[in-house]
């Protein structure tokens, strides 16, 4: 699976306090060659790190390799973690905390379940996963301190940093068009 970089490439030298040096039209050269399609991706706070998620699992990749054009399509991770559920992982989001601490959790969804990590260099603690509930999308709070996640029967549940329940779910009902 090959997929251009263009946004990321652009938003990660808007982090890095970079004006970009080439046009947009350039960047579609950065091209990143995995062994199986991207179900989901996302940068870390810091913009050094990108998470990408192909099936059941996430892999790590430095920035600094894919965002070189000589060095992008040889570009391998530096960490790799398959998730117990045997489901595709659907969504997954950094802490986008700028705390170097909150900075080092993610979280993803894959199979109805939300499960919460820490990374420690290129090794991943597992912290926990939810139970019961049908996980469709996750988001992080501004600071990174909760973690609020979508479940199919439009009930939206609000996280700690241990993965316990913050306050009362709440339902969000659709509007029924006319």
């Amino acid at each position: 699976t090959v997929f251009p970089l263009a946004p990321a490439v652009a938003a990660a030298r808007k982090a890095w306090g970079e004006a970009p040096s080439r046009s947009t039209d350039e960047f579609d050269k950065f091209v990143v060659r995995t062994e199986a399609p991207v179900t989901a991706l996302d940068f870390s706070s810091d913009g050094l790190t990108l998470a990408v998620a192909m099936g059941i699992k996430f892999v790590l990749y430095k920035s600094s390799l894919i965002l070189n054009q000589a060095t992008a399509a040889t570009a391998k991770p530096f960490a790799t973690m398959c998730v117990v559920e045997s489901k595709p992982i659907t969504a997954l989001s950094f802490n986008p905390s700028s705390d170097a601490e909150l900075s080092r959790y993610f979280a993803t969804v894959g199979g109805g379940v939300a499960s919460l990590w820490k990374l420690d260099g290129a090794s991943f603690t597992f912290i926990d996963r939810t139970k019961d509930m049908e996980a469709t999308s996750l988001c992080w709070s501004p600071k990174g301190k909760q973690l609020v996640v979508g479940q199919a029967t439009g009930v939206i549940t609000q996280f700690d940093l241990d993965l316990k329940p913050k306050g009362c779910p709440f339902y969000v009902e659709a509007k029924k068009s006319a």
